[in-house]
């Protein structure tokens, strides 16, 4: 049986919610913001897992680092995409978790990109790139160190031509 994640990520904490593949509700819980609660949380689920999708607007690049690095497929939720949803959306937190959980599920997730976790002054650069882009909410952002441009719309890097 596959399992699906939604986390809603917010400053302090974090709301995980697992369904399956029929839209059950098998967890649901409040987390605060700490990798290892939230990998213990999803271990009893980790072989069935299918993705782990995670809604946030500037604080997610440690927790997907995180879980990626721990295997789990990570989705990145566009929360400029899913502002047109907002009509199927309900207020709370768990609502929330579990609607990404079925966004994911049905293949309708609008989705971010999500940026390689490199070492090295690139990957330093990347980082600050990516909270800049995202805190500044610009058309777009450049990177100087390594020239890569990313634009607002679809959260990919393309390389400058200059």
């Amino acid at each position: 049986m596959r399992t699906y994640a939604g986390i809603d990520l917010h400053s302090r904490n974090c709301y995980l919610a697992v369904i399956d593949e029929q839209q059950r509700r098998l967890f649901s819980k409040r987390l605060p913001n700490s990798l290892d609660q939230v990998k213990a949380a999803l271990q009893p689920f980790k072989d069935q897992l299918a993705g782990v999708v995670v809604e946030s607007t500037y604080n997610w690049y440690w927790l997907v680092d995180g879980l990626q690095e721990d295997g789990y497929r990570m989705h990145l939720a566009n929360p400029s995409a899913i502002r047109q949803y907002e009509g199927l959306k309900h207020t709370d937190d768990q609502s929330d978790a579990f609607w990404l959980a079925q966004q994911l599920l049905l293949g309708i997730l609008p989705q971010g990109y999500i940026y390689r976790n490199l070492s090295g002054p690139h990957g330093t650069c990347c980082a600050a790139g990516r909270c800049l882009f995202v805190t500044e909410r610009r058309t777009f952002s450049v990177c100087r160190a390594c020239w890569i441009v990313v634009v607002a719309a679809a959260y990919r890097p393309i390389r400058s031509s200059s």
